[in-house]
């Protein structure tokens, strides 16, 4: 058996390039019909609202000056606005507002709420759907009711809308990233099936390999006339 090393690495994908291409393109192939012809797109719109506590309020001129206690009370506000916009009840009022067309359960799925960043007042809500247009029609809705119903539940804050979202963003499938690792694990896979052969495989193919795998001095070769090769012969205790 052949130690290994890079080069024997190497030789061997080399040996077996072409296999290695065709698994390549035919993996890489198929993976790209499959996401043009066959897979169902999904887009997804993010629209974003700001939390405070009510004392930091623009006006005409700018913003009135801000206390740090006002800033920290905010913070705070902004994970527990999360919170409340996780519970059922404003999918149930954004169902209703979209006639029904969706449960609330429906859009619970379609939506995500989170904080911008750990140390900002943002709060991005995206919603994911197989319609770019209607994932904009949702997450505005969404956006535009939960002033009042956050209101509702906290009447010394103060929400609004920063940013609505005005297209979606594709995102499934990834024709090219996917089609590309479909592309290397394929002829990864082939390549490891080659290594496994060539590793179990004891059959001496040559007068290096014979003298590798039995550690034994090489006597000579006699050539093999109706083959057109050589026999070989060595010495271990006997003759071969």
């Amino acid at each position: 058996m052949k130690e290994l090393s890079i080069i024997y690495l190497l030789q061997l994908a080399w040996k077996r390039l072409w296999a290695l291409i065709l698994a390549a393109v035919v993996c890489g192939a198929g993976v790209f019909c499959y996401c043009q012809f066959m897979a169902q797109p999904k887009y997804s719109a993010t629209a974003s609202v700001m939390v405070t506590n009510g004392a930091i309020i623009e006006n005409n001129v700018g913003y009135e000056k801000v206390q740090a206690t006002d800033i920290s009370a905010s913070l705070s506000l902004t994970t527990t606005v999360v919170d409340i916009l996780e519970t059922p009840d404003i999918y149930k009022e954004l169902s209703s507002e979209l006639n029904n067309s969706y449960t609330y359960r429906e859009l619970m799925a379609m939506t995500t709420v989170e904080r911008k960043g750990d140390e900002t007042l943002m709060i991005n809500v995206s919603v994911v759907s197989t319609s770019p247009e209607e994932a904009v029609n949702i997450v505005n809705a969404y956006v535009k009711s939960v002033p009042d119903y956050i209101t509702g539940f906290v009447p010394y804050s103060h929400v609004k809308v920063s940013a609505e979202a005005f297209n979606a963003n594709k995102i499934y499938p990834r024709t090219a990233q996917v089609s590309v690792l479909a592309a290397i694990l394929g002829a990864a896979a082939v390549y490891l099936v080659f290594f496994t052969a060539e590793r179990l495989n004891r059959a001496v193919d040559s007068e290096n390999d014979f003298v590798t795998e039995f550690k034994i001095p090489l006597l000579g070769t006699v050539p093999d006339f109706e083959g057109g090769g050589n026999e070989t012969y060595y010495s271990k205790g006997g003759s071969r």
